[in-house]
């Protein structure tokens, strides 16, 4: 239970005390007592996420074992996280639920799934903070649909993922989240895609980082095909995002075509200290 519904449900419990205890009874300390709880109750509504927060940060909230367990399964990344570190991540990952508005549409509630893959990518790439943070602090909103989805700057093409960092918004339909990330060499990793665009800062080092045609040869499909499965136009496709969406999923054969571009990332990226950590190459 989230410290700011357990909150309310006490200074709900302390209003109607007050209102009945005047009301019915007369005792006159009710008011005051109904007046506090009222205050306090809608001081708890506006800062419910802050509340939650400092408790997570407090006690060290971080995920449940059957969460773990997902993530350890499913997360296709996870074994670039440092040993040392999986605390820490699962900790973020948890920071990222309790931060995040999650909205649904066309669905009745966000699958835990989506949700923790959205998270495990959030922390992953926020993993070098060695601090208790809050994971993409500038992207409060995530949105997701069961299926490709239209959009204000695509109204005419159904696509599979946008962000909207104006906005704060990461957009996913789930079957494409969820596919490309439980089989990553087979479907292209929208999550890792998505995410990676959001964490690259304005000092990141680009050069010598192939077209993005050649990058998709590296994946085993063509810009085209890119193009389609992702339903936006080529242009719009950020070749540095698709650049570590492949270095981390085709990581042994972006380090043999593209060796310089391979050392530029490794030195940006969370990198393992073993490459047999790659269990996708």
């Amino acid at each position: 239970m989230k410290l700011s519904f357990f909150l309310a449900i006490i200074l709900l419990l302390g209003s109607g005390l007050g209102f009945f205890s005047y009301k019915y009874w007369s005792f006159g300390p009710g008011v005051i007592i109904l007046f506090i709880s009222g205050i306090l109750l809608a001081l708890v509504y506006i800062f419910n996420k802050d509340i939650n927060i400092w408790h997570h940060r407090k006690n060290k909230i971080g995920l449940d074992q059957k969460e773990k367990d997902f993530i350890n399964n499913h997360f296709p990344l996870i074994h670039c996280v440092p040993q040392d570190s999986r605390d820490l991540f699962y900790k973020k990952i948890s920071l990222f639920k309790v931060d995040k508005e999650f909205i649904d549409q066309g669905m009745d509630g966000v699958p835990y799934q989506a949700i923790l893959l959205s998270g495990a990518y959030a922390a992953f790439f926020c993993l070098s903070k060695e601090n208790y943070s809050v994971p993409f602090p500038k992207i409060p909103v995530y949105v997701f649909y069961n299926h490709a989805f239209p959009s204000p700057q695509f109204p005419k093409s159904l696509h599979i993922s946008e962000t909207h960092k104006e906005d704060g918004t990461l957009i996913f339909s789930i079957p494409h989240l969820l596919k490309g990330s439980y089989e990553p060499l087979k479907f292209f990793n929208s999550g890792l895609y998505e995410s990676a665009k959001s964490a690259i800062k304005p000092d990141f080092y680009e050069n010598n980082l192939p077209s993005a045609g050649k990058l998709c040869l590296l994946g085993g499909y063509t810009l085209q095909d890119l193009e389609k499965y992702m339903g936006i136009p080529k242009e719009y496709i950020d070749q540095r995002a698709l650049a570590i969406t492949l270095f981390y999923t085709r990581n042994q054969h972006f380090k043999k075509m593209f060796p310089v571009a391979f050392e530029n990332l490794k030195a940006q990226m969370i990198y393992p200290a073993s490459e047999e950590a790659f269990v996708v190459n």
